[in-house]
C-alpha cells in the first residue's frame, strides 16, 4: 500500500532534514537511523536520548515507526504442516526444502505378501 509520510528530523545545532516516504518500511528505518536505540515518544514528537535530537511525522504514527518491529510470518510459512519444533522457521523443511508448502505424505509403502513356498499366496 502507498502512503504519504513524512519525517522532519531536527538536531539542537540547527540541523533539519524533512524527507518523503511512500511505505511504513522506508520511514521507519530511516527513523531508527535518526534517533537509534534509546528515545522518548511523546504525543507529537520522539526526543533522542540526550534531549538534542526530535523527529515529527505525518502520515504514519511514532509508533509506527518507533514503535516495536511488528511480527510478521514469512509468507506461505504457515501452510506448511511438516514443522514441529517451538521456532518452525529457524530450520529448512525437509520434505519441501523451506517453501512452507508441503504436498501430503504419501501412503507408506506395504510390504510385499508372503508368498508359500510353491509360489501361492497363503490363505
Amino acid at each position: 500500500m502507498t502512503r504519504d509520510i513524512r519525517t522532519t528530523f531536527r538536531t539542537s545545532d540547527g540541523f533539519r532534514q524533512t524527507r518523503r516516504f511512500t511505505t511504513i518500511a522506508g520511514a521507519r528505518r530511516y527513523a531508527r537511523e535518526r534517533m537509534g536505540e534509546n528515545f522518548d515518544i511523546g504525543t507529537s514528537y520522539a526526543v533522542g536520548m540526550y534531549g538534542d535530537t526530535t523527529l515529527t511525522v505525518s502520515g504514519a504514527t511514532l509508533e509506527e515507526l518507533l514503535g516495536p518491529e511488528p511480527e510478521v510470518e514469512p509468507e506461505g510459512k504457515e501452510a506448511c504442516p511438516c514443522r514441529r519444533s517451538p521456532n518452525p522457521y529457524a530450520d529448512e523443511c525437509e520434505r519441501c526444502g523451506d517453501t512452507g508448502y508441503c504436498d501430503p505424505l504419501p501412503p507408506p509403502e506395504l510390504p510385499p505378501p508372503p508368498v508359500d513356498d510353491d509360489g501361492g499366496i497363503p490363505f
